[in-house]
């Protein structure tokens, strides 16, 4: 699966850029930041 829009905390902080391909790394990254601050949704991906 591959990013099809950025993701940015709710701080407006860049996290993970558009065409990044999803890995565990990046789903722990996400788990993380989505407690504090948390993410803006919704997350658009490509199978």
């Amino acid at each position: 699966m591959v990013l099809t829009s950025d993701i940015y905390t709710n701080d407006g902080v860049l996290i993970v850029p558009t065409g990044t391909k999803i890995s565990l790394i990046i789903l722990k990254k996400l788990y993380n930041f989505s407690e504090i601050p948390g993410i803006k949704e919704p997350i658009f991906i490509e199978q």
